[in-house]
Parts: C-alpha cells; structure tokens; sequence
C-alpha cells in the first residue's frame, strides 16, 4: 500500500494518525480504510513498541511509531497497578508524540495500545473516531468511546449503549481480496457432492479446532478437500489423501478460501467479516467466557441468530459431524446460509468508515 510518506510527519498540515494493535485483526482492517484515504492524506500508525502490528504497518510503507501500552487486568491488584503506570506512561508519549505530529484526526481500531492515544488526543482536542469490530464493547473501546466524537460499530444490535447516539452502523472494514464473484456452483447455493472444507486454526493455532480435525478426518473422506490451517507449532497426526494441512495462509491462499463449501473456525471478529465478506456458511466454534471475555461466543451467537452459521461450543466429534452433515446433505438449509452469510456482509464498509474520517477532517 502506497503511503505518502514524509520525511518530516510533523511539518505535514494533513496528516491522519491510525492506532490499533495486539493482533492482526486489529490492523488489517485499519489498513482497508487507509487504502481509501492514502491518495489525499498522509498516514501514520502509532503502535506498541514491539507489537505485531509494527511488523504489519512497515510492510504497508506507513511511518510507525511505537509508545508504552498496559492491559488493564482486573483480576490481579498487583497486575492492575504496574499495567495502569505503563498506561500512564503511554499517555504521557502519546501526548508529546501528538503534539510534534499535530494530525487533524485520529482513528482507533482497537487493542490497548489505543486507549493512551485516544485519551491524549482528547487532551489536545484532537477529534476521535473509534471502531469496534466485535458484537460488545471491549474494556479499552468502552474507554475510548468516552473521548469519541463518532463511534463506529460492525453490528446494529450494538446500539444498547449509553453513547449510542455517536454509534453509527458502518460495517466491519474487510480486505478487497476477500470479495470475489461467486463461481457458478455458489450462484445456484448448493453444496458440492464432495464439498470443499476449511478449518482455520488462526496463527497461534487453535489446539481445540486441531484435536478435532484429528477426530474427524477419517469421517470426512467423502469431500474433494479438507484444508487445514493449524498454526505454528502443531504437527499434524493424522493423514488422508484429501487432507492439506498448512501452517500459516497468506493472500494467495483467499481464493481457496471464497471456492470453499463451509468453512470452520474461531469467531474472532476479523475472521467473523472475512468469512460473511466471501458468503460462505459457517461453523463457529469460539474462544470461550473463562479464557476471554466471551466476545467470541457473542460474534457467534449473533451470526447463529440471523440463520448465518452455526455456533458449536466444546464440540466433541460426533456434535461436530452431526452439524456438519446437517448443513452439506441438505439443499435448502445450506442456500439460507449462505443467503444470509451474504445479507451480513458490508462490502463499503472501508469505504463508510473513510468517508466519515473525511467529513471529520473537513469540519476542522
């Protein structure tokens, strides 16, 4: 992605500052938006000093600059202290770091790198849009909503908040990749004979989705293909002639993705878009209440509601291939889904969140 770098951000009078980190799915769809504004503005990202998405960004030519971020972790008192002085201590970066680059916005996608952002921003009356991909408010987006002129949300059922007057429906951002014309076999909404299937493992790997691809690759060997990406660190134990397992994918790998059948995995929100994006059914299987906040459960839950996916939690293997069967050997079921995988999608979503960065940019 093409930037408009300069030498020296801070003597630029259009300048935009992103904030976003911790994960992939915190950056990437930042970066779809910045594709719709790299033309007229210059960009810069303001991260964790040795975070993931500083790796990201460089590969996106953009100028990085990295502060202090603590994660706020309530069930420790002594954690809650020594991460709240790192939170301090990003604020006050933050705000020297903002002043030297003097931007006329500032756009938050979330993680907690970006609550000393927001919140020194606010300080200098630097305007805020802030995004939420999942279905509920993290702790640092409720945070940062705060300080938000605009708050944008991938969900309209998120409009339950005491600052719900600022939300605005927009979509969750998704790469252009992931968009395609659908093949012929998609347009008629039916299932293959010997269907394509993807498990998604994420890049740490899912321990929970690999066990079960173990359990279940014998029963699945009546489909053309079962891809398999399993992360780093897990070695396959099982074999099957239709079987391809992959450590990692990268953008070569999406029209795979769009020629599969149904498509399993975690339900992180930037898998969640990427998947509704391609109009694929789905069978989630989230990361759980007592090891996260249950964000993932409540993206499910909600792709479940509208008829989109199936949600599965713990699933043992015979759950999984009674869902499973349940959606490939039955037309009908399977044209709903992938009906509704596609109503679920935003494809101008970037496009919406830039817009509204624009109409900020140009009231200043």
């Amino acid at each position: 992605m093409p930037n408009r770098v300069a030498k020296d951000l801070h003597k630029t009078k259009n300048l935009i500052v992103f904030t976003g980190g911790g994960t992939g799915g915190h950056v990437y769809p930042a970066l779809a938006v910045a594709m719709h504004l790299e033309a007229k503005y210059f960009l810069a990202w303001i991260g964790r000093r040795h975070g993931i998405e500083r790796s990201i960004v460089h590969n996106h030519d953009m100028p990085y600059h990295g502060i202090t971020a603590g994660k706020l972790d309530r069930k420790s008192v002594f954690r809650l202290f020594t991460e709240g002085f790192k939170v301090v201590f990003g604020c006050i970066q933050a705000f020297f770091l903002l002043i030297r680059l003097k931007p006329r916005v500032v756009f938050s996608k979330g993680g907690f790198v970006t609550v000393p952002v927001v919140v020194a921003a606010a300080m200098l009356k630097i305007p805020v849009i802030t995004h939420e991909s999942d279905a509920s408010f993290g702790l640092a987006n409720r945070i940062n909503a705060l300080f938000s002129k605009i708050i944008c949300v991938s969900w309209r059922p998120m409009k339950k908040y005491r600052f719900h007057a600022r939300i605005v429906h927009t979509g969750s951002p998704v790469r252009k990749e992931f968009f395609c014309t659908p093949t012929k076999d998609q347009e008629d909404q039916k299932p293959r004979k010997k269907p394509i299937v993807i498990f998604l493992g994420g890049s740490l790997g899912a321990l929970e989705i690999n066990t079960l691809v173990s359990d279940v690759l014998k029963k699945l060997d009546f489909c053309h293909k079962v891809f398999h990406q399993h992360g780093a660190g897990w070695t396959p134990s099982r074999t099957a002639e239709n079987y391809v397992p992959m450590s990692q994918y990268d953008s070569s790998f999406i029209p795979t993705l769009q020629s599969a059948d149904i498509i399993v995995s975690r339900s992180g929100a930037g898998t969640v878009s990427e998947v509704a994006s391609m109009g694929i059914p789905a069978i989630f299987i989230p990361l759980s209440g007592a090891i996260s906040r249950g964000e993932q459960v409540e993206n499910a839950k909600l792709m479940q509601s509208v008829g989109a996916a199936r949600m599965l939690i713990h699933p043992s293997a015979e759950e999984f291939l009674s869902v499973f069967h349940d959606i490939i050997s039955s037309p009908s079921v399977y044209a709903q889904m992938r009906g509704r995988m596609r109503e679920s999608a935003m494809p101008e979503a970037s496009r919406n969140i830039a817009e509204l960065i624009n109409s900020v940019y140009t009231r200043r």
